[in-house]
């Protein structure tokens, strides 16, 4: 039976895609026959996920800054009792990724990494002085001990390849969860247009609520709907702005999860994410997921927006969000209704997470195989 031990820092809410993407993953490759389990740090609380998760300890966790790096106490050791045959990386700059490499180089099984977006060059912008600095003590060598990369789209492999890594690329999207339609219609969409997300600098959103100011009389009946956590430096930034100009149809609702956030997808005209650099963008296949036509920057590797008529992919440019904004308001009910069921039958096709486990699967015997 394939044993493969996931490495993920954190599966707290706020760290978004990996929340959801990594515990999901694991559970569809153990009902294809196979044994998995996460390491992450926690937290331990109620909203953390079940299943094949296992919690190491934490050093310095009363150390501001040090504890950032989420050093642990015993991660080896778990990582050696359950014995695995691969080791799968999820993310970088952190000690329990770097650590992870280590581990895998000892145990002499092969070390397959997805940089979930984190060798992007947005994502490379953030911090640089201090992703330099690990990157010369740490992160590089840890790199280096890649058997296999994991990619979620052409970009991402585009990522890897750009700084200077030639070992094989899976290039295998994200799944997501394609609710029944019957079961969570919410009947007449709202008028609104929706991001959802982390609200982070990267996202844009601070740009959209400028965007949503050059509009003017337009959105009247119409509101723009931010649901995330904003109780962050710069979402108070992006609620000042919105105040400032005395956008009134500009509503700020914290974050929600699970059946809510379905909800709220089925709830939306168009979903639209802004983004200054993402790998995949799970929230964009949720959308598609439910119907709901989305507007996505091309920083994000959603071509297929455009090529399936299912929304619009554009420049990440005030004009282009104004534009593509005003074609949405103005686009008839039935052209919306089209482009989201041509949305959710490219979701049911390409973004299944039975299909993705079997292709996961694939890339780890490969590496496995090689291994013997």
């Amino acid at each position: 039976m394939l044993r493969v031990a996931h490495i993920v820092p954190s599966l707290a809410r706020a760290d978004a895609g990996t929340s959801y993407s990594v515990p999901r993953l694991a559970a569809e490759l153990i009902d294809l026959g196979t044994d998995q389990a996460v390491f992450c740090a926690g937290p331990k609380h109620e909203k953390t996920p079940t299943g094949p998760v296992i919690h190491f300890d934490q050093r310095y966790k009363n150390i501001p800054v040090i504890r950032n790096f989420l050093f642990d106490k015993n991660l080896e050791v778990l990582i050696n009792d359950f014995n695995p045959d691969v080791i799968h990386n999820h993310g970088a700059w952190l000690w329990p990724n770097i650590k992870a490499a280590h581990v895998a180089d000892r145990l002499g099984v092969p070390l397959v990494c997805s940089p979930r977006g984190m060798l992007g060059p947005g994502a490379l912008k953030f911090s640089r002085q201090k992703k330099r600095l690990i990157w010369s003590l740490a992160q590089q060598s840890a790199f280096k001990s890649v058997a296999r990369w994991h990619a979620t789209s052409e970009k991402e492999c585009t990522d890897i390849r750009a700084q200077g890594f030639s070992q094989p690329v899976s290039v295998i999207p994200n799944g997501v969860d394609v609710f029944d339609q019957a079961a969570n219609s919410v009947g007449r969409r709202e008028n609104t247009i929706l991001f959802l997300g982390r609200i982070h600098p990267k996202k844009g959103v601070y740009e959209l609520i400028k965007a949503w100011q050059g509009l003017g009389a337009l959105t009247s009946g119409w509101t723009l709907k931010i649901v995330g956590d904003f109780e962050t430096q710069y979402g108070l930034k992006c609620r000042r702005e919105a105040v400032r100009t005395v956008q009134k149809n500009v509503s700020f609702v914290g974050p929600v999860y699970g059946a809510q956030k379905f909800r709220e997808f089925r709830n939306a005209a168009v979903f639209i994410l802004p983004t200054k650099d993402e790998n995949f963008g799970i929230t964009v296949a949720e959308a598609l997921s439910q119907e709901t036509p989305v507007i996505c920057t091309k920083e994000a590797p959603w071509s297929g927006l455009r090529e399936k008529n299912c929304g619009w992919w554009i420049d990440l440019t005030e004009h282009d969000l104004i534009q593509s904004l005003r074609t949405a308001i103005l686009a008839s009910d039935d052209d919306l209704q089209k482009m989201g069921r041509n949305g959710r039958l490219w979701s049911e096709r390409e973004f299944s997470w039975a299909s993705i486990a079997k292709k996961m699967i694939d890339a780890y015997s490969l590496e496995v195989n090689a291994a013997e």
